[in-house]
């Protein structure tokens, strides 16, 4: 839907997801994606397809939300996580 949107005025489209599903469509590219690491210093900006680890995955057939997305969870999520269950 997005892509015909955007091809009858020749519009770039800017999208900020998590979304598992979204990024698991054929039509994404790793070299569409960027992905956003916060740091101590400001935020690291890097294109997916760049990052070695994520290029492998997607060369071995994987789409880019199962290369990418793991590398996109909060370093303590079991932390999170663990909260969540505290405040149950």
């Amino acid at each position: 839907m997005i892509h015909k949107l955007q091809k009858k005025k020749k519009r770039q489209v800017i999208l900020s997801t998590h979304s598992a599903d979204l990024l698991s469509d054929n039509g994404i590219a790793g070299e569409e994606v960027l992905l956003l690491t916060p740091r101590h210093e400001g935020t690291i900006v890097q294109l997916a397809s760049s990052i070695k680890e994520v290029r492998a995955l997607l060369e071995s057939g994987m789409s880019i939300g199962e290369a990418a997305l793991p590398r996109t969870a909060p370093s303590e999520i079991h932390r999170i996580q663990q909260m969540e269950f505290d405040f149950k």
